[in-house]
């Protein structure tokens, strides 16, 4: 589907599609205790990467249906594997002119 398919879920910066293309890539490697010791601002867990081999996931994709396509539903995965609905989110600014 083209780039705003559905103009009704976009935010209201204007930025669409949101949910539903992929699983993104999270930069936190899994804990479970993390945000319980964390920076309450802009928590990263960088983890040790010889101990814990799964990073985070976030957003859902199409492959499992509308329950799991929220922005802030987040899964563990190894982070050697690959899926085809897992991804990352290329965004580029609206160039001038064109807003």
């Amino acid at each position: 589907m083209p780039v705003g398919s559905f103009p009704e879920g976009a935010t209201p910066e204007g930025v669409h599609d949101l949910a539903g293309n992929v699983w993104e890539w999270c930069l936190d490697r899994d804990d479970p205790t993390y945000y319980r010791r964390s920076p309450y601002r802009n928590p990263v867990n960088l983890g040790d990467p010889r101990v814990n081999v799964f990073r985070m996931i976030r957003g859902g994709a199409w492959d499992l249906g509308a329950p799991f396509l929220r922005s802030a539903l987040r899964f563990r995965f190894p982070a050697h594997a690959r899926h085809e609905t897992i991804g990352f989110r290329v965004v580029r600014p609206v160039p001038e002119g064109e807003q």
